[in-house]
């Protein structure tokens, strides 16, 4: 288990309960997904950028962080080389979607375009095909996108169905490993708050990679 020591600067209870970054536009950030990426099941946007946070200043100017679950990531790959070429880097660029699949398979499920301009948008995203993210959600394996679905996100538009009840309970769940967690008899809201942030990241590779 992570302890506070190991967590970011900004991953405090407080941040459960911060309000949405009124200077991002939600219609129009989902518009730029839809308009400059290929098309994904539905899409979630997180992070600093979108939640205000006590201890950072001029949010509109951070990088938006998103997730983009899809039906095939090899296909997404395909199609987003294609229109975007310059969204990805290094190995990724040259060997192209089978290397991505390489690495989803055995490194890391989800892959990141960062630094990425996305109709006047400064962002991030990660993409993730919807079996993976299914069982995730339901088996915590690996706890990558139940992980992230623990901490405060921001539905974008949904494009394809979305089963709320696998969203709930993940939730469900969290709570409760975090309340089994908490020594008893006294319960404190901060203590579970912090509990939940500890589980969420779990699954995320910075802190579960040790260079």
């Amino acid at each position: 288990m992570l302890n506070r020591e190991s967590l970011p600067p900004d991953t405090s209870a407080i941040n459960f309960m911060n309000p949405i970054n009124k200077e991002i536009s939600k219609q129009l950030v989902t518009e730029a997904v839809g308009k400059c990426l290929p098309r994904v099941k539905f899409a979630v946007a997180y992070g600093s950028a979108v939640f205000q946070q006590a201890n950072v200043t001029q949010q509109s100017k951070r990088m938006i962080d998103l997730l983009l679950v899809v039906k095939s990531r090899h296909e997404f790959h395909l199609q987003n080389m294609q229109l975007n070429k310059t969204h990805y880097s290094g190995l990724s660029s040259w060997f192209g979607p089978r290397y991505i699949e390489w690495l989803n398979n055995w490194l890391f499920p989800i892959h990141f375009n960062s630094h990425i301009e996305l109709d006047g948008y400064h962002v991030k995203y990660g993409v993730v095909d919807y079996e993976t993210y299914l069982s995730d959600l339901t088996s915590w394996k690996l706890l990558t996108t139940a992980g992230r679905l623990h901490k405060p996100v921001w539905f974008l538009k949904f494009w394809e169905k979305l089963e709320n009840t696998v969203l709930e309970e993940n939730l469900a769940k969290c709570v409760t490993c975090a309340l089994l967690l908490i020594k008893l008899p006294v319960i404190e809201e901060q203590e579970l708050y912090t509990r939940i942030t500890e589980m969420s990241y779990l699954g995320d590779i910075r802190f579960s990679v040790r260079l």
